[in-house]
């Protein structure tokens, strides 16, 4: 499962889909901000602490799973080193969705079904260890929103 995107323009996509999940959070977290720089643990934090990653999928759309990163190179990685208080998790299902998780119950979520997910290579050159979730087994467990396109 090698990388085969166009690194810069799936970047411009992942902060595009920031950018939309802080104008869908900013009514209940009015100082809800994207971190500058390169942060591990979060990528938006307001002035009371709350956290969140966000995640954006665009694979999803044509392989119907959910792809969580949880290794690169070996040392951990994405789910594995987040420490958010949400996981923001955006996908395709029958049209673009996110779904906000407590990253910890993400977490338990993975760690419990291990064994009927799918581990695989993939990311850049193959140096991720990837857990890949079909999207229906995820919408079990997960609600979603529908992301409405203003742009």
């Amino acid at each position: 499962m090698n990388y085969q995107g166009d690194f810069k323009k799936d970047l411009e996509e992942g902060e595009k889909a920031e950018r939309y999940i802080v104008k869908q959070l900013l009514q209940e977290y009015p100082t809800l901000k994207k971190v500058e720089g390169y942060n591990p643990g979060y990528d938006l934090i307001d002035d009371n602490g709350y956290t969140a990653e966000v995640k954006f999928d665009i694979g999803s759309k044509t392989t119907g799973n959910i792809a969580f990163e949880y290794s690169y190179k070996g040392n951990p990685s994405g789910i594995s080193t987040s420490s958010a208080l949400d996981w923001i998790q955006i996908y395709f299902s029958n049209g673009w969705v996110y779904s906000q998780i407590r990253t910890y119950n993400l977490k338990v979520f993975l760690k419990s079904n291990i064994k009927s997910f799918k581990i695989v290579n993939g990311g850049d050159d193959n140096k991720s260890h990837l857990i890949l979730v079909p999207v229906a087994t995820f919408q079990e467990f997960f609600c979603s929103k529908r992301i409405e396109h203003k742009e």
